[in-house]
């Protein structure tokens, strides 16, 4: 009367994602921010795999390591030497050094957590300058794709970090926002956003700002 339960029928790499969160929730060495984005990293890395899942998230120190250099130490211990025969699996992916799809699934996790943040911010900036950014888009004939756009909320971070680096002339920008802090912000985002956009990873410096 034994019965064969095929995991994978049973477990999704979702299920992965909520036991990372329940599993990071008893830890006090991350920000809820963080958290969200481990849970999400690692069940993108690991799959349905929730032990590797957990062993990552053991070995930490996400704001100082790359996510290449954790799983490869996971990879090369002698715990896990003989998982990975399934050639899809994360340690086999890093036995064979294909960098290529473990970065893809970096870039899905950062992609899943830190775009709508970027937006979030965008918002945020077009909300706190939004007199400043419609005169510019009033006096400027800004485009983006080849339309004209008046709508401040239409911006986007690269018309955004455009119009703050560009001068009409010697002594004024087509936008000037006074704050250094926030044009730094916009320069960040724009750089973070372009990195995403062309499928590379944003690295844990990046990420922790």
């Amino acid at each position: 009367n034994i019965q064969i339960i095929p995991y994978k029928e049973y477990v999704t790499q979702y299920d992965v994602q909520l036991f990372n969160l329940q599993y990071l929730n008893d830890l006090n060495n991350y920000s809820n921010g963080w958290k969200t984005y481990i849970s999400e990293l690692c069940a993108q890395l690991c799959d349905t795999d929730a032990e590797i899942s957990k062993s990552l998230i053991d070995l930490g120190n996400f704001d100082k390591t790359t996510p290449e250099e954790l799983i490869e130490r996971i990879a090369d211990s002698d715990e896990f030497s003989r998982r990975g025969a399934d050639s899809e699996h994360i340690l086999a992916i890093v036995r064979h050094k294909n960098n290529k799809k473990i970065q893809n699934r970096i870039w899905r996790a950062q992609m899943q957590v830190f775009f709508p943040i970027i937006e979030f911010n965008r918002v945020n900036l077009i909300e706190k300058w939004f007199d400043e950014i419609q005169n510019s888009l009033m006096n400027e004939n800004v485009k983006q794709y080849g339309v004209q756009i008046y709508d401040p909320y239409e911006v986007e971070l690269g018309t955004l970090y455009y119009l703050t680096i560009h001068k009409i002339d010697a002594d004024k920008f087509k936008l000037y926002i006074p704050d250094q802090a926030d044009r730094n912000k916009i320069n960040f985002l724009h750089t973070c956003r372009n990195q995403l956009a062309h499928m590379k990873c944003c690295s844990p410096e990046q990420i922790e700002n």
